[in-house]
């Protein structure tokens, strides 16, 4: 058996074969060396169905597409992609690979699974019904460790869905006839199988299973414990590290009556776990008088509970539109959600796709909307962004068809949670490239901690307009040398530069291809304004702001004064430097020193100015987020 491995360049490169290395039954085809990565889309060549499927474990990335042609003849042969160190900006490896035994029709990453290095890949198009079993994904040289097949004959959709953590694989079989009923569906776990060990250590029904159920269209594991979604039902399995033979749920998992649709709804079409907690997608739902809005239900404390379990809290876009097919995937990592809504539209471009992030989900009332909204900056109508989701942690990973009516392939997208939230790790840095968002939070850049930066590339959008809701940049007493760089558009309600309680050397950066909204700007003691070009002149500075902005500092006193072309000389100074004008909040002395200081201020401003520079503006490179 053969496998083909390319490496891919940043982002749309074309192939450029240079050396041929054999490896047990594999074949290498590695290409010069690609450039580094940020956060950002990806997106190869002509391989139809990329993103389709799409997993994320630690900062190594697997992306299916179950449509890709092979050899030019071997349509729907299908491929899948790993990605690496999507968590900096060092040097990206890319590698395609195929099913070696693989044909026409296969279908090859239609399912993806990663975890600690491992992979599963479904083929479940045609007759394939395989999944194989991958290693080394985050580091050397990938191997294929099994190839696994439909335990129970050929026609299943063996490989519809899988889930993997650590060792433990779970592959659904979603058309399984189980007790002569037919389409059913089954499920199956691998615990560390090899080439002499191919059958499933155990194989998951459910207790009320009927034919055409569909048991296995999504699973999703964490340790021992699962989630198997079916046709309009979903079940929770435990103790799958120790479980042999056929094993029936431990609960049942159900919206209670009050979140209940219709008996065509698709409740289970979607499922993800993570420890005792998990989320089930039903991307059909009725809200409100939304047809197919869609809704996801949030399940906690799932070791402590048996027989029927309810939603602890039902989840919802706040703008949600009927057809927007929320829930269509989900992805849990601790207590942080991700939600696909693949159909919903997004300016004048239907069917673009967005996804919704969700916080603190341990402490989510029963109700919730979400956090922050995110959508491709380059989306087009059709894309259906949010046809996959991934999370692991701080990474994500967002899956989008492309637009198979114009052919176009897919495309991946990369980014993490704190760069869209709160960036508070201390001594990190995150760009954002290839995504836009509109938060419902404060977006925060450095809270307690110091040398945190966060870099919007040009080309992307983030919106901070929520009723009440602002940015902060260095927030709290202590928080220092914090920045957010705007490359490209910024619209928000209130931009905090640094705190009054007591901070240092946070600073807005706007570039000159940045644009932004009038707003509220609240600069702070000690604490900067850097705009790119030469503004030196207040009336110049204020026109660039514009005539609804307000530029404020702190007095000293407990009030927020606005700088007007009568009193800039009393509050800020200001010095032109490598390009940029960079302003600065004086600290105010006592009252009946302020004349003094009116007359002294610009020459104070540039010693405090060249004084400090180094250290904000050297300390921090920009990283992937």
């Amino acid at each position: 058996m053969i496998d083909s491995f390319l490496l891919l360049r940043r982002f749309k490169a074309q192939w450029h074969p240079v050396a041929r290395v054999a490896l047990v039954t594999f074949a290498f085809l590695r290409l010069s060396a690609p450039q580094p990565i940020v956060a950002a889309e990806f997106a190869p060549i002509n391989d139809a169905n990329f993103g389709t499927s799409v997993s994320i474990s630690g900062s190594t990335g697997l992306v299916g597409a179950y449509g890709a042609t092979i050899n030019f003849n071997q349509y729907s042969r299908g491929a899948a992609y790993v990605f690496r160190n999507l968590d900096s900006d060092a040097a990206q490896e890319v590698i395609k690979f195929t099913a070696g035994d693989g044909k026409a029709y296969d279908q090859f990453g239609s399912s993806v699974s990663v975890s600690e290095g491992s992979a599963l890949v479904g083929a479940n198009g045609y007759d394939a019904n395989a999944v194989y079993w991958f290693r080394n994904l985050d580091s050397g040289t990938v191997e294929s460790v099994v190839k696994l097949t439909d335990p129970d004959g050929l026609g299943t959709q063996f490989g519809s869905a899988v889930s993997l953590s650590g060792s433990i694989g779970l592959v659904g079989a979603q058309q399984a006839t189980v007790a002569g009923r037919q389409f059913q569906g089954a499920a199956y776990v691998y615990r560390s199988p090899d080439v002499s060990t191919t059958a499933p250590t155990a194989k998951l029904v459910a207790s009320n299973g009927a034919a055409w159920n569909f048991f296995g269209t999504a699973v999703s594991i964490s340790g021992g414990t699962a989630f198997v979604g079916a046709s309009n039902k979903a079940y929770l399995f435990t103790n799958l590290d120790t479980a042999t033979g056929t094993v029936t749920e431990f609960a049942k998992l159900a919206p209670s009556v009050a979140n209940r649709g219709p008996a065509y709804d698709n409740f289970g079409g979607s499922v993800s776990v993570s420890g005792n907690v998990g989320l089930v997608g039903n991307n059909y739902a009725k809200v409100g008088s939304n047809d197919q809005q869609g809704a996801v239900y949030l399940y906690r404390n799932l070791g402590a509970q048996s027989g029927t379990i309810y939603e602890s809290a039902k989840l919802t876009a706040s703008d949600g539109a009927a057809e927007n097919y929320f829930g269509t995937s989900v992805s849990l990592s601790g207590n942080t959600g991700l939600v696909g809504a693949s159909s919903a539209q997004v300016g004048s471009n239907s069917e673009q796709g967005a996804v919704y992030l969700f916080l603190d989900l341990d402490t989510a009332p029963a109700a919730v909307t979400e956090s922050v909204k995110l959508t491709a900056s380059t989306g087009g109508a059709k894309e259906q962004f949010g046809r996959s989701v991934s999370l692991s942690g701080d990474n994500l990973l967002i899956g989008s068809l492309g637009n198979g009516m114009a052919n176009i392939s897919g495309k991946a997208y990369s980014g993490s949670v704190s760069s869209v939230s709160m960036l508070n790790a201390g001594n990190a840095s995150r760009v954002i490239d290839g995504i836009s968002f509109e938060s419902r939070i404060d977006w925060i850049i450095g809270q307690t901690t110091s040398f945190n930066q966060v870099t919007l590339k040009i080309g992307n959008t983030a919106n901070v307009t929520a009723s009440g809701k602002a940015i902060y940049i260095g927030s709290e007493a202590g928080s220092n040398n914090n920045t957010l760089v705007i490359e490209g558009a910024l619209a928000a309600n209130a931009v905090h530069i640094g705190s009054p309680d007591g901070n240092e050397g946070n600073t807005l950066r706007l570039e000159n291809t940045a644009t932004f909204v009038p707003t509220s700007f609240f600069l702070a003691p000690g604490n900067s304004l850097s705009i790119e070009g030469d503004y030196t002149d207040i009336a110049s500075l204020l026109a660039f702001l514009g005539s609804s902005s307000d530029l404020q500092v702190w007095d000293g006193a407990g009030s927020w004064i606005s700088i007007d072309e009568f009193n800039y000389e009393n509050f800020i100074a200001y010095s032109f430097l490598d390009g940029y004008t960079e302003i600065q909040a004086l600290a105010i002395p006592e009252p009946n020193s302020v004349a003094l200081l009116g007359m002294t201020g610009l020459s104070l401003g540039a010693f405090l100015f060249f004084g400090r520079r180094s250290s904000r503006f050297r300390g921090n490179e920009e990283h992937g987020a």
